[in-house]
Order: C-alpha cells, then sequence, then structure tokens
C-alpha cells in the first residue's frame, strides 16, 4: 500500500485557510463601511438631479429669448410638482402647507413627461422654433412625497428647486448645493430667473405654517400670543410679529456633527411693549433638536420639549429699539452630553454643541418674549457651513 504523502510547502492547513477567510471578510467589510454604499448611491442621484434642473433651466432660458412673444410660464402662486396624480391638485400626497391663496398642480401619469405644457411643467417648449434640448421632462431619480421637483413662477421670473439627497451635499456637508445656489431657501438646491418665488422662504417673502411636529417644510407657531404679518421696504421682505411669536420649522435638517454651521437672523424691534413692561422684547434665534426617530424633540438637557432649545445665535436679551436691522450669528458644531448649549456663540473657533441625542435640527426664532406687546420684525434666518 502505497502510504500517504504530506502535503508540500504551498499548500495551506485548515485553520491557516480559516485566519485567511477571516481576515479577508474583516477586510471586505471594512472596505463597505468606507465607501458607504448607500451614500454613493444618493450621490448619483444628486448628480442627475444637477443635470436635470441644468437641462431645464437652459431649455427656459433658450424659449424666453427665442419667442417673438413672452411664452406663458404658468399660473402665478402655483407650485407645480412632478408626482403624478389623477388629482390635479395633487391631493393623494403628504404636502407641506401653502400660503393664503397658493395651490398645487400635478399631472396625470399619462402626460407627465411631456414638454407641450400638459406635462407635470406648465410651458409649451416644442414652440422653439428649433429642436429643445429635451424630449421628455426629467422627473426626480425617486420621485415620491418626500424627493420631487418643484417650479413656481410670478409670470414673468421662475424658479425650479429640489432638495439634494446625499449627506455630503446637504446642509453642513462637503458640497452644499443649496448655500452656494443664489436662492433664499438654504434646504433646497435653486436655478431660475427669481429664487425668492417658491413659497418656502426664509427670507420671508411669503409666509406660512406648518402642521405641528409634522416633519414637512414650513414654519409652525409654537406658542404665540401675537399676531403676524408680511412687510416690506427698500431693502427688506420681513415678517412683523405685533406680540409674542415663537416659531419652529417642522422639516428635518439632517445633523452633521463634524461640520461647522454658521446661523445668522436678521431681526429689529420697531415699537416697545407697553405691557408687561419694556423688557419684554427679548428675541431668540437657534435650533430645536430633534431625535432619530424624526419626531421626538431634544432641547439643550436632552428632554422631548419646544422651550430650552439651542438658542445659539442669539439667546434672549432685551432687542434694542432700532429702524434698522441688525444681524445675529452664531456658530455649531458637533455634540455634547448630558446638556448642549442653550445660549449664543458668536466665535467660529468656539462653536456651541447641540445635545448629544439630537440626529435633526429645526432652524427657531422667538420675538417680544415673553407675552410683550411690541412690535419686532424678523427679515432672515440663513444658514452656512463654514
Amino acid at each position: 500500500m502505497d502510504s500517504l504523502k504530506p502535503l508540500g510547502r504551498g499548500s495551506f492547513t485548515l485553520i491557516e485557510l480559516l485566519i485567511a477567510i477571516a481576515i479577508i471578510g474583516t477586510l471586505g467589510a471594512a472596505t463597505v463601511y468606507v465607501i458607504n454604499p448607500p451614500e454613493l448611491l444618493a450621490q448619483a442621484r444628486d448628480s442627475g438631479r444637477l443635470d436635470d434642473l441644468g437641462k431645464l433651466k437652459l431649455t427656459l432660458g433658450l424659449l424666453q429669448v427665442d419667442s417673438p412673444m413672452p411664452p406663458s410660464l404658468g399660473s402665478p402662486q402655483t407650485v407645480y410638482l412632478s408626482l403624478p396624480d389623477a388629482n390635479p391638485n395633487c391631493a393623494s400626497y403628504p404636502l407641506p402647507n401653502l400660503p393664503s391663496g397658493w395651490s398645487y398642480h400635478c399631472a396625470s401619469s399619462s402626460t407627465l413627461q411631456k414638454i407641450d405644457g400638459g406635462g407635470w411643467l406648465p410651458t409649451d417648449l416644442t414652440s422653439l422654433t428649433f429642436r429643445s434640448p429635451i424630449s421628455v421632462l426629467p422627473i426626480d431619480p425617486k420621485n415620491n412625497p418626500t424627493s420631487y421637483y418643484s417650479y413656481s413662477t410670478d409670470g414673468s421670473g421662475w424658479e425650479l428647486n429640489t432638495k439634494m439627497e446625499a449627506l455630503k451635499n446637504t446642509v453642513g456637508g462637503g458640497n452644499n448645493y443649496s448655500a452656494a445656489d443664489g436662492g433664499d431657501d438654504f434646504t433646497r438646491y435653486e436655478v431660475g430667473t427669481n429664487l425668492a418665488v417658491a413659497p418656502w422662504s426664509f427670507n420671508f417673502a411669503y409666509f406660512t405654517t406648518s402642521t405641528n411636529n409634522s416633519g414637512l417644510a414650513g414654519w409652525f407657531p409654537y406658542a404665540n400670543n401675537g399676531t403676524v404679518s408680511l412687510g416690506s421696504d427698500s431693502e427688506n421682505t420681513f415678517l412683523r410679529a405685533s406680540g409674542y411669536i415663537w416659531y419652529v420649522w417642522q422639516e428635518n435638517i439632517p445633523f452633521n456633527p463634524t461640520a461647522v454651521y454658521k446661523v445668522s437672523c436678521a431681526l429689529r424691534q420697531v415699537t416697545d411693549p407697553t405691557s408687561p413692561t419694556t423688557s419684554s422684547k427679548a428675541a431668540y434665534c437657534g435650533w430645536a433638536g430633534v431625535a432619530q426617530d424624526g419626531v421626538t424633540l431634544v432641547n439643550y438637557a436632552g428632554l422631548n420639549s419646544y422651550s430650552s432649545q439651542h438658542y445659539h445665535a442669539r439667546a434672549g436679551g432685551v432687542l434694542p429699539l432700532s429702524s434698522a436691522f441688525s444681524t445675529y450669528t452664531g456658530y455649531t458644531s458637533g455634540w455634547k452630553s448630558p446638556n448642549g448649549d442653550s445660549g449664543s456663540c458668536p466665535s467660529p473657533s468656539l462653536p456651541c454643541r447641540m445635545q448629544a441625542n439630537t440626529r435633526f435640527i429645526r432652524p427657531l426664532f422667538i420675538l417680544n418674549y415673553s407675552n410683550g406687546n411690541g412690535v419686532a420684525d424678523i427679515a432672515s434666518f440663513q444658514v452656512t457651513k463654514q
């Protein structure tokens, strides 16, 4: 009987093979973690969004130059959406509240991408004297109630916008397209000839309220004893508060703890309160924190409450009487436990920190605190990444 031959020097024992498989598995998992496939897919979809809006901007621009008569751009105070719906008013979808007088418009799935004015975009692009750069209207890569294209016009100017998806492309990311587009909404990427025409405005060209804790775009009045109205002067459109108001933006903005957020509010006190006292005109500006579930609020102490939040731009104190707006700025970066910072942080080198359970942020402002009957204005709420 032939004896069994020993393994050659080039072979592996079973233990060596198991060790090698374990090492390969560990390296593979680490590679997947570093590459982060979901983020890469989100970045790819964002590239598609940038390309789509770029093509639509080019096409509408060519149409306006090419047409001997001003083309019909659609109805003012209407938000046209890329979402398909048999209901022309988009009633099938949960959507942000609109200001008084505004409405939504959707096209049916059968005509959604037509370029003859019957699609989701209301302008006839076939009237170009040469071939349109697009043959069908693009739609958002996801095209669902949380990710879609929208279009608004005032009759002469127009705006297209969408929300970026990848963390690197949103507020607090490395490529914050929304902050660099020249528009007035830092939560959306905007292109067009009038980037203040859409109704979701942080510069208060329009003002809408949303449902409490809805997660949808809009300002929610948390603790209002006063009234609000829109006003304007030669320099600003502003929201006027007659009495005590407290508003929180209801849309969740993902919080990136490695980024530095710059938050600025332009405020002025127009009239001193006569009741209860002239000291009842404190102003606050900053963030409300939101937990991972997107609903539970996180104040600076980690409690589920609108009050005692992260007032990083202005943390109370008497707002001086003035005819001019003053801008109050603060900086936010990172987490802190057990309590976040509730006061203001005007230096970018010493930013405030959010409470450690915060995963989303929502802008907030308070005027005429507490229960003062004075008159104060807010002209803008701006956020940029440093």
